[in-house]
């Protein structure tokens, strides 16, 4: 029987798919080894490399854009890897999150099916659109980790300050516990949200377009509650794959900075970068 690949959508621990990554390298090539992974990643220290994989340590924020450089993951992936980091360390061990997590890795055969792009508007797409593509799942579920939060959609609605309505707050909040991303008792489980079978590309763009929609109103917002920065740079274009890690390890260490459960508020962090020009 050929070895396959693990597929990084049948895991809810990062660790793990590793792990079974380095099984699958060390069956398929001989030569494999762990010397030779971290020198392939950019890396000094065996024992750092293989105390991750033994679930000894988490991932350094200096590390993460390494990992992604060498497994050059689609988007959908580098998401889902990115997520596992952040939900394993939220967890920091307690033992009700691990076990969810082991059985949420029971499932992970269900998720076989690789996710496929499609181009035709409306082919294949979740008749209320996939949660991983709303903003307003997010939002409610980084709500469920707030000292005061309430599972009542009116109460969500008013926190929200009325960028979602009841319905949608009742909507959300209900879907969200359908698919075991809130638990019976309002708080997040550590299920990953992620996409579910075919979409199509205008999906990812719409998000993206209300999200900037959301920045929009923030100009609004007293300016000792919000940052808004931008700078208008003529590059080296051979820099730009340099520029995109720099930001997604950017990402990854604010967040390892301010996100906190339970908090007291819920922020929007949005990065773009694009150019201006293009060659005619």
């Amino acid at each position: 029987m050929k070895t396959k690949a693990p597929s990084i959508f049948n895991y809810d621990d990062y660790r793990d798919f590793l792990g079974d990554y380095y099984v699958f390298k060390k069956a398929t090539a001989d030569y494999w080894s762990y010397g030779l992974w971290i020198r392939k990643l950019g890396l000094k220290s065996v024992s750092a490399l293989t105390m991750i994989v033994k679930k000894q340590r988490h991932m350094g924020p200096n590390m993460i854009p390494k990992f992604l450089e060498f497994f050059q993951f689609p988007e959908e992936e580098e998401q889902h890897f990115l997520e596992m980091i952040r939900l394993i360390k939220a967890s920091k061990g307690d033992p009700k999150l691990l076990v969810l997590l082991k059985n949420r890795q029971s499932n992970g055969q269900q998720q076989k099916q690789k996710t496929k792009v499609i181009e035709k508007i409306g082919e294949g797409l979740d008749p209320h659109r996939q949660l991983v593509f709303q903003w307003g799942s997010y939002a409610v579920r980084e709500m469920s980790g707030l000292k005061d939060f309430k599972a009542d959609p009116d109460w969500i609605s008013k926190r929200l300050n009325g960028k979602l309505d009841k319905r949608a707050s009742e909507s959300f909040l209900s879907r969200l516990k359908s698919e075991g991303l809130i638990d019976t008792s309002g708080k997040a489980t550590s299920k990953v949200i992620r996409p579910e079978g075919d979409f199509s590309k205008n999906e990812p763009q719409k998000y993206h377009r209300e999200l900037m929609q959301l920045s929009a109103g923030a100009v609004e917002l007293p300016i000792e509650l919000r940052a808004l920065h931008a700078s208008t740079l003529a590059i080296n274009s051979k820099k730009l794959k340099e520029a995109k890690e720099l930001i997604r390890e950017f990402q990854v260490r604010f967040s390892s900075l301010v996100e906190a459960v339970p908090g007291d508020e819920v922020y929007q962090l949005n990065m773009q970068f694009f150019p201006l020009t293009t060659k005619k």
